[in-house]
């Protein structure tokens, strides 16, 4: 699957100072983390079953966070 999104500038500043970050130990842009939000995206999809657009938005950036965890593997 080929998946592109067009993220606005001044939006990637934010992700990529975000996926710099350390939490608790933990690196943000790491796979490991990158893919665990990935999943909890996927899991909120049939919590938001009332809103159409709102599971696209989230069912892309699982896909988006997926992807971005692959690449930092």
């Amino acid at each position: 699957m080929d998946l592109a999104l067009d993220v606005p500038e001044p939006l990637r500043g934010v992700v990529e100072d975000f996926l710099k970050l350390r939490v608790g130990g933990y690196d943000c842009g790491s796979p490991q983390i990158l893919a665990l939000t990935a999943l909890l995206y996927f899991s909120m999809l049939p919590l938001h079953n009332d809103d159409r657009r709102r599971q696209y938005a989230m069912l892309a950036n699982a896909y988006r966070l997926a992807h971005l965890a692959e690449q930092a593997a």
